[in-house]
């Protein structure tokens, strides 16, 4: 009956009305049948003045589909139809409470312009041209007292409105991919968005905003929808990035500027909401920039990807579980997310393997603590394995940066955690890193590897001192400097129930690794295999310091050398001897 034609608005409206009330006093599924009819009618059933002047005020309107036909109507030049489209727009848009977006329109609007710029003289469509150019965004009305506060307000509530006509025009599938475009270059036209500190006011608006709808669909049990605009922001980022014609300032580098927004905002409700921290909302976000990022391939240079996936590299460290422990789930779903971890460890020269190292010390770190507790929280349970899984894959998939890195993930991991530690040195690099200058025999000690020890080594001071050592033979006093220098540590190196233990794992595992290459590469320079005879300087200075340090660093240090026991390389040779 709804969808008849009557004579008068008294009969349609007292049907709605009585629609409306029985679905007040029904169950939920009279109310489910009833929307399900209403979506399933065409949208050329909607197009009168009347039945939408009805049903205006109830939820049974689907305004993507009304847009749809509408814009076939106008497209197929119907008498009437622009006349139509204005009394349309008073009724649900050009008024003082409007009850739909200008985003919900899209399709209708552009084709009703389209026909208004190839008849100029059609009176029916400069009305509505009049009309939509006066339409815009209303500016603040400041008085002479609180005129900074109204003003702040005032850019508040448009920042709101125009970030909902965003996810609508975004969320709208019948919008064209130029409607998006044309949004962007209008809020920049307009001035809504004038500059980069428009810009990430407006995001910052967007991030608040989109926790709070999250939530609110969250409560309604309808978790489908609760996403929709922390996606259609991440695409608005996108664009935003893509479309910088800034010279001064590269894509990488706006992206960067994006992120620590984003991180500022997160650490902002990680100290302000503590427990209640929403980190699915935060983690989405985050999720769906890689993605946009690695959508945007195409249109990018091989080193403007490399650049924006380094970014995110560095940032993801300002995130992690030692500065925001309540992310803690949704970092590492981040640092192993699929288009970030393989893309950078196979960065060409390994340049993303010194950030990515950087991420999975800092989740050992904050791990280790935790699992040297004596009575271990569930929660740390469930990071344990998840810490587990990712260096599994690691040690799986990308041997080649577990073994390269192996001194500094095993010196963030305890002693006591063999599983952990089994994972990290049970890495078979796949190819040699480098290879010798016959061309027959690959060196698979990687030598970032070697260098870095050195640094170690160089900031303690320690590096003359082990080389004069390795040169003319150790004596008590050089030895009796490495010792010491092994047993001190900033903060205080702790083992199995925070006890504290008088061992630097970082400085131990350097001189192992440093004092193990010398040797190596002193005795295959004199034959084709190494042959440890024990009187060689290297053998004595291990031995020495093993005699002269305390137990506890006693116990590093072995350790630290049987962990050179692993694929067969030089290292592994001369240690097993």
């Amino acid at each position: 009956l709804i969808f008849q034609q009557f004579e008068d608005n008294l009969t349609l409206e007292s049907l709605v009305h009585v629609l409306e009330t029985l679905r007040k006093i029904s169950g939920h599924a009279l109310n489910s049948r009833v929307r399900a009819l209403f979506s399933q009618q065409p949208g050329s059933n909607f197009l009168s003045l009347q039945l939408l002047a009805a049903l205006i005020r109830t939820d049974l309107l689907d305004w993507r589909n009304i847009d749809m036909a509408m814009s076939k109507a106008i497209e197929a030049r119907k008498d009437g139809s622009l006349e139509f489209l204005e009394h349309m727009l008073d009724l649900a848009l050009l008024n003082n409470r409007p009850i739909a977006l200008y985003a919900d329109f899209v399709r209708t609007l552009e084709t009703a312009w389209a026909w208004i710029s190839e008849d100029p003289n059609s009176a029916a469509g400069q009305r509505l041209k009049t009309k939509l150019m006066g339409s815009g965004l209303t500016q603040p009305s400041r008085g002479p007292i609180d005129a900074d506060s109204q003003g702040t307000a005032f850019r508040q509530d448009q920042m709101e409105y125009v970030f909902e006509e965003w996810v609508h025009l975004w969320n709208n599938q019948n919008a064209l991919d130029k409607s998006t475009t044309v949004f962007i270059q209008q809020l920049q036209a307009k001035q809504v968005i004038g500059d980069k500190n428009d810009f990430f006011v407006f995001v910052r608006t967007a991030i608040d905003l989109s926790v709070d709808r999250f939530e609110h669909i969250l409560h309604a049990g309808a978790i489908g929808d609760a996403y929709v605009m922390v996606d259609a922001l991440a695409k608005l980022i996108s664009m935003f990035i893509s479309m910088n014609e800034d010279a001064s300032t590269s894509r990488a580098s706006f992206l960067d500027s994006v992120l620590v927004l984003i991180t500022l905002v997160l650490n902002h409700h990680h100290v302000k909401r503590g427990e209640q921290l929403n980190q699915r909302v935060f983690f989405r976000l985050l999720s769906m920039l890689l993605h946009e990022v690695h959508n945007e391939s195409e249109n990018l240079s091989e080193q403007e990807q490399r650049n924006m996936m380094l970014k995110f590299a560095a940032r993801f460290s300002d995130l992690g579980p030692l500065r925001l422990p309540g992310f803690t789930f949704g970092w590492l779903s981040l640092i192993q997310h699929r288009v970030f971890l393989p893309v950078i460890l196979q960065m060409p020269d390994n340049v993303g393997w010194g950030l990515y190292a950087n991420l999975v010390v800092q989740l050992l770190d904050s791990l280790s603590e935790q699992l040297k507790a004596f009575n271990i929280l569930t929660v740390s349970k469930e990071v344990y394995r998840a810490t587990l899984k990712l260096l599994v894959v690691l040690q799986h998939d990308f041997p080649d940066f577990v073994a390269g890195n192996h001194v500094r993930l095993c010196a963030s991991i305890p002693p006591h955690c063999t599983q952990l530690l089994n994972a990290v040195l049970s890495a078979n690099p796949q190819q040699g890193y480098t290879k010798l200058p016959d061309g027959k025999e690959e060196i698979k000690t990687y030598p970032g590897l070697i260098e870095e020890a050195k640094s170690m080594l160089q900031e303690g001071g320690l590096l003359d001192l082990v080389d004069q050592t390795l040169q003319v033979g150790p004596s008590e006093d050089v030895v009796a400097q490495i010792a010491h220098a092994m047993t001190q540590s900033e903060p205080q190196e702790t083992a199995y129930g925070h006890i504290g233990v008088a061992a630097n794992p970082y400085v131990i595992g350097s001189v192992v690794i440093y004092v193990g290459n010398q040797a190596a590469e002193r005795l295959s320079q004199t034959s084709s295999s190494i042959s440890v005879t024990g009187n060689e300087p290297e053998v004595s200075t291990l031995s020495l310091l093993i005699h002269e340090l305390a137990p506890e660093a006693r116990y590093y240090l072995i350790a630290s050398m049987v962990n050179q026991l692993r694929f067969p390389n030089s290292l592994t040779e001369f240690f097993s001897q």
